[in-house]
């Protein structure tokens, strides 16, 4: 017996795949692989902090709070581009400090592995999901 995989479980990992990869493409092909400085001043780092703390505070404060797939799953989307934000800011705006960037970028999208989504897709629509029934709009 093959158990299928709905494509709406798919959908969020290769979302996430491909953020991941174009975080590291970014930095390895656009980015200029300086090392990181010896002093780093806040001030300089922040930009980078700002989009990584609020990328944290969509996936650990606003993520879950909906039981339906499609407001997740755009919280998802936004978290994951505020994650990007980081790696960036870190090569285009501030590129001494691009390596802090993608670590940072790379630590945001790791929290958004998307195992969370499989407690949100039902078997098949009904009327207990209303992301799913072809009436409800």
């Amino acid at each position: 017996m093959k158990s299928k995989i709905s494509p709406l479980l798919l959908v969020p990992w290769v979302v996430w795949i491909a953020i991941l990869n174009g975080v590291l493409m970014v930095y390895f092909v656009i980015g200029k692989q300086h090392s990181l400085p010896e002093d780093i001043s806040v001030q300089k780092g922040l930009p980078l902090l700002i989009p990584f703390v609020l990328s944290m505070i969509v996936r650990h404060g606003f993520l879950l709070r909906s039981p339906h797939y499609n407001t997740v799953f755009l919280r998802m989307i936004i978290g994951l581009a505020l994650a990007d934000a980081s790696c960036f800011i870190g090569v285009f705006l501030v590129p001494e400090l691009e390596l802090l960037g993608l670590i940072l970028s790379i630590l945001a999208i790791l929290q958004y592995i998307p195992f969370y989504m499989n407690a949100l897709i039902p078997d098949f629509p009904s009327e207990k999901n209303p992301d799913f029934s072809s009436d409800s709009h």
